[in-house]
C-alpha cells in the first residue's frame, strides 16, 4: 500500500475510534435554589452556577451555557428559567436549552460555615436525571468545593456517566448481583477473587439467570440520600381527595393507597434502606459493598451500580462498560475491567 493510502487509512481509523474519554459535550446551567429561606444567601443562586460553568469550561474543555444565556433560549420557546424544578420538569427544560445536558440544583447553608450543594444533571437524549450531594466549607474551602464539584460533573459528562465517591481497596467484601447465568457468573467472579476481593454468594449460580428481561434493567435506576439516577415520567403527582361523601370503606382504601405511594414513591429511600438492612442482616453484616452489574443480551456491554452497605449510599455508577477487544470473552473481560478499577478513584477505562 502506498504511503498516501496508509495516511488516509490512519486518519479514517482515528476519526472512527477517537480518543477514550475525550468526547466533547455541552452543558446548560440553571440556577441553584436557596433552600434555607434566608434571603442573605440568595446572591449565591446565580454565583454558584456561573462559578461551576466557568470552572468546567476552563479546566475540562466542555462547552457551557450560563443561566443568562439559557434563560434567553427558553424565552424564545415561551418558557422561563425558574429557580427550581421537579425531576419530571427537567427533560422539557433540557430540550428548551438545546444542550446535551441541563444542570440545576439547590444549596443549604449548614452550621459551622458549611454548605450542602445538590445538583441534578438531565441528559437531553435519554431524559434521565443523575443527582448527587456534596458538602464543603463556605469560606476557607469555597474554591476547592467549586473545583471538586466541577470535576464530578465533568467526569460524569465525558466518561459515560461515571460517578465514584472513593476507591474500594482489596479485602473489601463484595456481593455481586447480575442477570448472568450460572456459568457466566463464575467467569465474572474470578477476576474479583484474583484481586483479593472476597465474593459472597448473593445469588445462586446453578438455576439460571435472575431475569434476562426488562425487570432487571430497572435496577439501573437507584435512589439514595447522596446520589440517585432516575428516568422521570410525565405522570402527575398523586392527590387523595376527601369529602363529606366518604365512608369508612372509602377511607380505608385511600389510606392503603397513600401508604403504597409513601413506600414506593415519596418514601422510597427509606423503603430501600430497610430492604438493604434486611439484606445485610441476612448475611450477618458480612457485606461491605453491593455490586449490581447488568449485561446486555449479547453480553458485549454492561452497566454498574455500587452501594456502600454501611451508609446505604450510592458510591459508584458507570454505563457502557465493554471489553477492549471483540475477541475477548466479554463477561470475563468486563469483570476484569471492574475488578482492576476497584482500588482507584475512577471507574473502568472508557470504551475504546
Amino acid at each position: 500500500m502506498k504511503p498516501a493510502a496508509l495516511f488516509i487509512t490512519a486518519l479514517v481509523l482515528a476519526s472512527l475510534l477517537g480518543s477514550p474519554g475525550t468526547a466533547r459535550a455541552d452543558a446548560a446551567f440553571g440556577y441553584l435554589h436557596n433552600r434555607s429561606g434566608n434571603g442573605n444567601y440568595d446572591y449565591l443562586e446565580t454565583i454558584f452556577p456561573n462559578s461551576f460553568a466557568s470552572s468546567i469550561s476552563s479546566l475540562h474543555d466542555i462547552v457551557v451555557l450560563k443561566p443568562g444565556i439559557v434563560d434567553e433560549r427558553l424565552k424564545k420557546r415561551g418558557l422561563a428559567l425558574k429557580k427550581s424544578y421537579t425531576p419530571r420538569e427537567l427533560p422539557k427544560i433540557a430540550d428548551g436549552a438545546g444542550a446535551d445536558f441541563f444542570i440545576s440544583g439547590d444549596f443549604l447553608p449548614l452550621p459551622g460555615n458549611r454548605i450542602e450543594i445538590r445538583l441534578h444533571i438531565c441528559e437531553r437524549k435519554t431524559r434521565e436525571v443523575f443527582s448527587f450531594v456534596n458538602t464543603g466549607k463556605m469560606e476557607t474551602e469555597i474554591f476547592r468545593l467549586v473545583e471538586r464539584i466541577s470535576a464530578v460533573v465533568a467526569t460524569y459528562l465525558r466518561q459515560d456517566g461515571l460517578y465514584k465517591t472513593r476507591a474500594i481497596p482489596a479485602g473489601t467484601r463484595v456481593a455481586l448481583i447480575s442477570n448472568l447465568s450460572g456459568k457466566e457468573l463464575n467467569r465474572l467472579y474470578l477476576p474479583f477473587l484474583e484481586k483479593g476481593f472476597p465474593v459472597l454468594c448473593a445469588q445462586n449460580n446453578d438455576i439460571g439467570e435472575i431475569d434476562d428481561g426488562s425487570r432487571f434493567s430497572n435496577l439501573r435506576y437507584i435512589s439514595t440520600r447522596t446520589g440517585s439516577f432516575a428516568a422521570p415520567d410525565d405522570a402527575p403527582e398523586a392527590h387523595f381527595f376527601h369529602g363529606p361523601w366518604n365512608n369508612a370503606g372509602f377511607n380505608r382504601q385511600v389510606d392503603e393507597t397513600g401508604r403504597f405511594f409513601r413506600l414506593y414513591d415519596s418514601g422510597y429511600v427509606e423503603t430501600k434502606d430497610k430492604t438493604l438492612e434486611r439484606f445485610s442482616k441476612g448475611f450477618r453484616d458480612s457485606v461491605d459493598v453491593l455490586l449490581i452489574v447488568g449485561f446486555s443480551e449479547d453480553r458485549r456491554t454492561s452497566w454498574l451500580r455500587a452501594i456502600d452497605m454501611k451508609d446505604r449510599n450510592l458510591m459508584w455508577m458507570r454505563s457502557n462498560i465493554a471489553p477492549d477487544s471483540r475477541f475477548d470473552d466479554p463477561v470475563a473481560a468486563i469483570g476484569q475491567k471492574i475488578a482492576d478499577s476497584m482500588g482507584t478513584d475512577t471507574g473502568p477505562a472508557p470504551v475504546r
